[in-house]
């Protein structure tokens, strides 16, 4: 008898968003080591609500597939990712982000911890979460007879997509990452490879929408979409609501570069945001006026700029076809970065 063993891996990796189910469907292939991008998909959540196993359902029938094995990021409440020295331990690390973190039982919470950085530098990630927070996904795929393979935090999941898609970056040089969702912002500092720190902020998207509403820029329901490139009026609005992001952002690139001694030329931009180009051109603005000097290089202005997080993959036809670059690009590096787990 003959076995015939597969040489191709697929995988659907999603991203669990507050607002959006975002996926992408890769595929690997094991003997030469290319990963094609054979579909992706997003749905609406919240507006109206959609029950999470419908939400998957209509992501699955987007998707064309029978794919079985699932890679998933999310952010759920109660999730934190923390940056340790070299010396601390395991046992230490797992100590402290249960310490942090207060669960109601010692069981309620997942922690896990990982090595990060060059071997000159190593240090350690610590990763915790409740455990509850894959159980409603986990039901839910079970219902759809998939199989849940990988759970990842979010910002975790957003690191490797960019240290697989940007590898020389990643590898070589200090790099600044700014993932803006609808509900909140996750702030990455890497350097040589390793994650160096990790901030998620209560500010998103919705902040600004929320904001113009209560100016009249908007009315209850519409969504940012609506705000075009010559609305001087709300275009000052909204740059006024970047101010908080903005200080957070400069100060991040302060810091960064106070630890590598090298000023960082780009600063990363993901999500919906990120491909507006009227709307980064006010957050440049504010996170140049926040960041005035520093001790390292007086050189300002460090241009905020997209990034592909599917850059070292090759796509098939369905996946192109209805592919709009920028936007759906800008929505993927969690979920591309949790099937990149999962293949690679």
């Amino acid at each position: 008898m003959k076995f015939r063993f597969s040489r191709k891996k697929q995988v659907v990796g999603i991203d669990l968003g507050q607002a959006y189910l975002k996926a992408v469907l890769l595929q690997l292939n094991v003997k030469t080591g290319e990963v094609l991008v054979e579909n992706y998909a997003t749905v609406l959540r919240n507006e109206p609500e959609v029950p999470l196993e419908e939400a998957l359902r209509i992501l699955w029938n987007k998707l064309k597939t029978k794919c079985l094995d699932c890679a998933v990021a999310l952010w759920p409440e109660g999730g934190s990712v923390r940056v340790f020295e070299p010396a601390t331990s395991s046992d230490r690390i797992r100590e402290l982000m249960e310490a942090e973190a207060q669960p109601s039982q010692p069981n309620d919470l997942v922690v896990d911890c990982a090595p990060t950085g060059s071997p000159e530098k190593p240090r350690s990630i610590g990763c915790a979460m409740p455990r509850a927070a894959t159980a409603e996904i986990e039901a839910a795929l079970k219902k759809l007879k998939k199989r849940l393979s990988i759970v990842q935090l979010a910002p975790i999941a957003i690191f490797n997509a960019f240290v697989v898609s940007h590898e020389k970056v990643a590898k070589e040089k200090s790099f600044l990452l700014v993932d803006i969702g609808s509900n909140t912002t996750t702030i990455l500092g890497g350097q040589k490879g390793g994650l160096r720190f990790s901030r998620t902020l209560a500010w998103g998207t919705k902040a600004i929408e929320e904001n113009l509403i209560c100016e009249g820029g908007l009315d209850p329901g519409e969504s940012l979409e609506k705000i075009s490139e010559t609305d001087d009026i709300n275009l000052n609005a909204i740059k006024r609501s970047m101010q908080v992001i903005a200080r957070d952002i400069a100060q991040s690139l302060q810091y960064l570069q106070g630890q590598s001694g090298s000023f960082i030329e780009q600063v990363y931009l993901s999500g919906w945001l990120s491909s507006q180009k009227h709307l980064v051109t006010l957050l440049q603005e504010e996170v140049t006026q926040g960041y005035s000097h520093t001790s390292v290089n007086e050189r300002t202005g460090s241009e905020l700029t997209q990034w592909n997080p599917l850059r070292s993959c090759t796509a098939t036809d369905l996946a192109l076809s209805d592919f709009k670059l920028l936007t759906d690009l800008s929505r993927l590096p969690a979920a591309s970065g949790a099937a990149f787990q999962y293949l690679l």
